[in-house]
């Protein structure tokens, strides 16, 4: 495996995409990328996409991560894009400096940052996990009745290994509500469902409110496995 966080581009551009790789890099000369910190092994930022809002990057060890973008695919131009701006500056390692800290100054720390829209969304993720994604739910609806939410839909289906049943069950019950296809995502957070001790009638609802094929599978899945 190549070295991460890389210290040049030789380090991470064979995992990428030639085409994703070039349009990353020019992402990064126009300046796009307007955030860039590292935790431990692992890289996150805020690169400006087409969207109004910046999208979130984060990427790890292998190229394994997460962006908010639309994009199907991951590692995306936004991770090439951070990836780039992340080794042509000098970006210090946060990890130290936060075990350095006494419990109380980290508590400081937290509330301050918390005013910061952005950094409030992270904290959200780390400290309420389950709120934070019910309520990334909601407003995924609000999108969907406005006829988008593909953004939104990519960047839960990122979060679900962090998501309890309560919460995918939620989810599921969104994307039947999507104007688009949502076949790959419902295949996605199925997966998931299914290691979470899934409920049959769950399952056997949703498939009469829209019977895809993903569905079904993990409803004769489920019925199987318990003999029902």
């Amino acid at each position: 495996m190549l070295p991460f966080p890389p210290k040049k581009e030789e380090d991470f551009a064979p995992l990428f995409p030639p085409e994703v790789l070039r349009r990353g890099l020019a992402y990064f000369q126009e300046g796009r990328v307007l955030r860039v910190f590292r935790v431990g092994e692992r890289v996150f930022g805020l690169v400006q996409g087409s969207a109004e809002a910046p999208y979130q990057v984060e990427v790890g060890p292998g190229l394994l991560g997460q962006c908010t973008c639309p994009y199907p695919d991951f590692p995306c131009k936004h991770a090439a894009a951070l990836l780039y701006a992340y080794v042509e500056g000098t970006v210090p390692d946060l990890a130290p400096l936060i075990e350095a800290l006494t419990p109380e100054e980290a508590k400081d720390l937290l509330k301050k940052l918390a005013v910061i829209p952005d950094v409030a969304l992270y904290l959200a993720e780390a400290l309420a996990p389950e709120k934070a994604f019910l309520e990334a739910v909601k407003a995924l609806r609000w999108a969907f009745r406005l006829g988008g939410g593909l953004g939104e839909t990519k960047a839960l289906s990122l979060r679900l290994d962090r998501a309890g049943r309560e919460e995918v069950e939620a989810y599921l019950e969104a994307l039947l509500e999507a104007p688009f296809d949502p076949e790959p995502y419902l295949r996605a957070a199925l997966e998931r469902y299914l290691a979470l001790t899934p409920r049959l009638s769950f399952l056997l609802n949703l498939y009469l409110r829209h019977p895809s094929e993903a569905l079904r599978e993990a409803f004769l899945q489920v019925a199987g496995e318990r003999g029902e």
